[in-house]
């Protein structure tokens, strides 16, 4: 069992809960309409018009309005109050699982692997972690799950129903079970995430085996053994497919008919949709000429999975790690990343304080994608608001955005 006893994460989780009772039910606030904080594909707007389709015999999955799973549709028609509270409830799960993952891999923290390819480093490279208390092993889960559960941007996106609140618990569920050692449920609950919010998840099978295999071992000095590993991919891959096809059986028998896996891949995979998002790839494909705009289409669908396979053989003598990067690279090229995403990957970064203070350049890294952070809104608000400006201003903030996590991410696997 964990240990909650801890009075800054209670004093964490009381006043996340309190900033977001009294925005979503005492301040009257409407922010579904900002794509910046709710993306339109995951918005629970976007699943109560498909719920509205369906009570009326139509087909939800005909064009690009939704591409969630079917068995999904039915929560549109709770109360308000009762949606609220699903949010709230969301994100307060998020910040506990968040703290027990840190926990995990603070106890493990330098392992030997690390300390012996630390021994070999340049001294340019050999990390010197500063004499400060957030940093401790027993502060820093605390200061992982504050970091999201009382980031301004992941409260406000709570206020406006980002409906991937509930995709990013089955992954960081998945991600607590991998490193409790519990393979079975880790993969049943990340196919569960693949099935029900992002294909791209698939990328992630290999590292969370990985992971699950090493966490799984009981012998106090954990080193990677390919054995395990090689049984805990097969267990881990036969256990997500089983799942993953329940899901998509139990969703075919609800709506009637598999056009809602074609959706999903259109609109996950591919992400044929021009609706406004912090990803890159609705700028682009408008821009392109119609006649090549199959090739970028096919060329950019594949990066999430491109990436992960060089970074799973490099790193896999460090499987925590590994799995850090792996659920990075998804949630950065996989479908549209959000202020919610952004938040995550940095808070699984920050569990490894040796790792972050090896990092080149992170302070310009900072400087660059939350000073586009902070400004976004200002582009939003002349693009959609004032109509002052254009998809242009938007489309360069957004790439310095991006730009920033990705140079970040190659840093944080650099070091």
């Amino acid at each position: 069992m964990k240990d909650f006893s801890n009075l800054h994460l209670k004093w964490t989780l009381i006043l996340g809960v309190s900033i977001r009772v009294y925005l979503l039910f005492a301040a009257e606030i409407e922010l579904g309409e900002y794509f910046i904080l709710s993306p339109t594909s995951r918005s629970w707007d976007r699943l109560k018009e498909a719920s509205y389709r369906w009570s009326r015999g139509i087909n939800p999955f005909f064009d690009d309005t939704y591409a969630g799973s079917p068995l999904l549709i039915p929560l549109a028609t709770m109360d308000d109050w009762k949606v609220a509270l699903m949010f709230i409830s969301s994100d307060f799960v998020n910040a506990l699982m968040l703290y027990c993952i840190a926990e995990a891999v603070q106890r493990d923290e330098p392992r030997a692997d690390e300390r012996k390819l630390e021994s070999a480093m340049e001294d340019d490279w050999k990390v010197i972690v500063p004499d400060c208390a957030a940093f401790s092993p027993r502060l820093l889960p605390t200061l992982v799950s504050a970091l999201h559960f009382l980031n301004p941007f992941t409260v406000v996106q709570c206020v406006a129903r980002s409906g991937e609140a509930f995709s990013l618990t089955t992954l960081l569920f998945s991600t607590f079970c991998c490193h409790s050692g519990h393979v079975t449920l880790g993969a049943m609950s990340l196919s569960i995430y693949a099935t029900f919010f992002d294909l791209n998840g698939l990328g992630l099978v290999i590292p969370f085996a990985v992971l699950s295999s090493y966490c799984g071992r009981r012998s106090a000095d954990k080193t990677f053994d390919w054995m395990p590993a090689v049984s805990s991919i097969v267990k881990f891959t036969v256990s997500f497919a089983m799942c993953g096809v329940g899901m998509l059986t139990c969703a075919y028998f609800s709506l009637g008919s598999w056009s809602f896996l074609a959706s999903a891949f259109e609109s996950q995979i591919l992400q044929l949709s021009m609706n406004p998002n912090l990803g890159l790839r609705w700028y682009v494909f408008q821009q392109i000429f119609p006649a090549f705009r199959h090739f970028f289409v096919t060329l950019l669908a594949g990066h999430p999975f491109l990436h992960v396979l060089p970074v799973s053989v490099r790193l896999l003598p460090l499987p925590r790690s590994l799995a850090t990067v792996a659920t990075a690279i998804v949630l950065i090229w996989g479908i549209p990343p959000s202020f919610s995403t952004i938040s995550l990957v940095l808070c699984l970064c920050l569990m490894h304080p040796r790792t972050i203070f090896r990092m080149k350049g992170l302070p310009w890294i900072l400087l660059v994608t939350f000073g586009a952070v902070l400004l976004i809104h200002v582009a939003n608000d002349l693009w959609m608001g004032f109509g002052t400006a254009n998809a242009n201003y938007v489309f360069f903030q957004l790439l310095a955005i991006n730009l920033g996590l990705n140079c970040g991410l190659l840093s944080f696997i650099g070091g």
